[in-house]
């Protein structure tokens, strides 16, 4: 094997070799930068556009949110009443309530409440606060105390 690399025919394989590899391995370097770069800045911009749509979503969400106060605000079906001397007001506000989740899942958790009654009503139920707050709402416990029980 040595008497194959000692002559000058073999002297020019080595420095051709060498050479070819260096060239290899600096443009395989060069590539892998500018492909890792790429990629890595389209990441960058397909999640910044990702994540503006979901912020212009939230957005959209919490306008609706806010008209949906102000529309049930004056409304004349959320005449106050309290579910055990009325409980038959309640179906004209649960069917303006569901009209709300229709239209978007996110609206699902959407609660009302009159300042004297202590129950919370959807589409579909009624319930205590007392009972909501302990059992149906589950939030850490920095949150809850924002939300005392009287």
């Amino acid at each position: 094997m040595r008497k194959v690399f000692s002559g000058v025919y073999g002297r020019y394989i080595l420095a051709f070799s060498a050479i070819v590899l260096a060239l290899i391995l600096v443009m395989g370097g060069f590539l892998y930068r500018y492909y890792s770069n790429t990629i890595y800045s389209d990441f960058l911009m397909s999640n910044g556009k990702y994540l503006s749509s979901v912020v212009d979503q939230h957005e959209k969400d919490l306008e609706m949110i806010k008209n949906i106060s102000i529309q049930l605000g004056t409304s004349n079906v959320t005449v106050p009443f309290q579910l055990q001397k009325n409980p038959l007001k309640t179906f004209p506000l649960k069917n303006q309530l569901h009209t709300y989740k229709v239209v978007s899942q996110f609206y699902d958790g959407l609660f009302f409440k009159f300042h004297d009654d202590q129950y919370l009503y959807n589409d579909s139920t009624s319930v205590q606060r007392e009972f909501f707050l302990d059992k149906g709402l589950l939030l850490s416990g920095s949150i809850s105390a924002a939300f005392p029980h009287s």
